[in-house]
């Protein structure tokens, strides 16, 4: 009997173990599929960064890659960076010895931003002059009257040139100083409280006696800490990185009628061009490092990878390239308008998440005849009182409408356009949307319209 029950507990350990045993295998085979997921998940994410680059966001991308990857290759290189990053090459002849001045490449790309086609010699001579003497921190340190003494320009052609410069991309510059930016600022915000005004002319300096300061402008402490929070709001200068890089446009997907057939092309001159360097993965062949080994098979796999991701980012764009052919006919082809179209029919179409459209979309852009748009203006912003959608075109092309009827001296705020827009077409829009499509239409705001007629 004694042996028996010994026997059973011998059989009762056995099975325990083999079930601990079991228990650590399970988790084992859980802890190796988290770890393989993580890693496909973390794949998947890169592809899906790598899906959403523009095109001079992907370009960065690879110049940094190259830098750290020896193996990775370029074709062509040299003529593929010139030909994509064209401001490299300018920042040397735009180099700057007097550092009083603002940086010639941001001065350029303000030129670009105004629209001067229609100005006399004597009006382009003024923008340049003041554009040269704008200062590193994006100010105007010279009278008005000694500029229009020098050119005998006007004066209200001189304010509109100036009005142009104050409205392009930074803001403000051409102002004269922190207090003229400070108010150009609060103009921008639609703030126009005259006390507040005072402050800033006279007292800016004695903001440490609030006491005296109350006294001044006769108000209550709570009104000063008010104002005191508004001007902190405040940037202290327009230029704030003279050697911020400026932006352009690259189109990702280009639509063109060849041979009397409408065809989806990609801005794809570097997508070819990317392989793998032999001269150093032939010595993987003749090496017996280990850690070079290591070191050159990691790097190829890594090349693959971005190769592989390009590669399926290509895809996704020429797709979507051709959906938006087959419904956007008429506005290739007849000059009609967008017909708006859904981020989610598009995913349904072509069989992936509603998210990767939305990646592949972003911040990239078509080419047709009809011009430059970005993609995302194919697709619907909103719907109408009719629940008809409505894309960003629509809107501009409302927009330019409106501005080009003005008559008579009378000029439309962004606020009016608003009004009209949801009234005659029933859109509900918000005035900052009006403001953001006008400046994408390089439509100057009411005062400056004011002063150009």
């Amino acid at each position: 009997m004694k042996y028996k029950i010994i026997y059973t507990i011998i059989i009762i350990n056995k099975e325990k173990n083999q079930v601990r045993v079991r228990e650590m295998e399970i988790k084992q085979q859980l802890i190796n599929k988290l770890v393989n997921k993580q890693a496909i998940s973390q794949k998947q994410l890169y592809s899906l960064e790598i899906l959403k680059m523009s095109e001079q966001e992907l370009f960065e991308f690879l110049k940094k890659e190259k830098e750290e990857n020896p193996l990775l290759e370029i074709e062509n290189e040299e003529s593929f960076f010139s030909s994509f990053w064209k401001s490299e090459k300018n920042d040397k002849a735009f180099e700057v010895k007097d550092e009083t001045v603002a940086s010639k490449n941001l001065i350029e790309n303000i030129k670009l931003q105004i629209n001067n086609q229609n100005f006399s010699y004597i009006e382009n001579e003024v923008l340049i002059y003041i554009l040269n003497s704008i200062d590193e921190s994006g100010f105007l340190d010279l009278g008005i009257k000694e500029i229009r003494k020098k050119f005998d320009i006007d004066n209200k052609k001189f304010k509109y040139i100036l009005e142009l410069i104050k409205e392009a991309e930074p803001n403000g510059i051409g102002t004269k100083n922190t207090k003229d930016f400070f108010k150009y600022q609060l103009l921008k915000k639609r703030i126009k409280d005259k006390k507040l005004i005072i402050l800033i002319d006279n007292y800016l300096e004695k903001l440490t006696n609030q006491k005296e300061l109350c006294k001044e402008l006769d108000i209550f402490e709570g009104k000063l800490s008010e104002y005191i929070g508004i001007i902190k709001g405040l940037k202290l200068k327009p230029i704030e990185n003279i050697n911020e890089k400026i932006e352009y446009i690259f189109p990702d997907i280009i639509v063109k009628k060849i041979n009397n057939e409408w065809k989806v092309m990609l801005n794809e001159g570097f997508y070819k061009n990317i392989k793998i360097n032999r001269e150093y993965s032939n010595l993987l062949e003749k090496s017996e490092d280990q850690e070079m080994i290591n070191y050159i098979n990691k790097k190829i796999k890594r090349i693959d990878f971005i190769i592989k991701c390009i590669e399926q980012r290509r895809q996704t764009l020429y797709k979507i390239g051709n959906v938006i052919l087959e419904k956007q006919k008429k506005y290739f082809e007849k000059n009609e308008d967008i017909i708006p179209m859904k981020q989610k029919d598009i995913a349904l179409e072509l069989n992936v998440h509603e998210s990767t459209i939305s990646r592949a979309i972003k911040n990239k852009y078509l080419e047709s005849l009809r011009g430059i748009v970005k993609i995302k203006s194919f697709f619907s912003i909103g719907y109408d009182k009719k629940n008809i959608s409505i894309s960003s075109l629509t809107i501009k092309k409302y927009i330019s409408e409106i501005i080009s009827n003005e008559k008579n001296g009378v000029i439309y705020s962004d606020e009016k356009i608003r009004k009209f827009i949801n009234e005659k077409y029933e859109i509900n829009i918000s005035r900052r949307t009006v403001a953001k499509y006008r400046k994408e239409l390089k439509i100057y705001n009411k005062n400056v319209r004011k002063i150009s007629r």
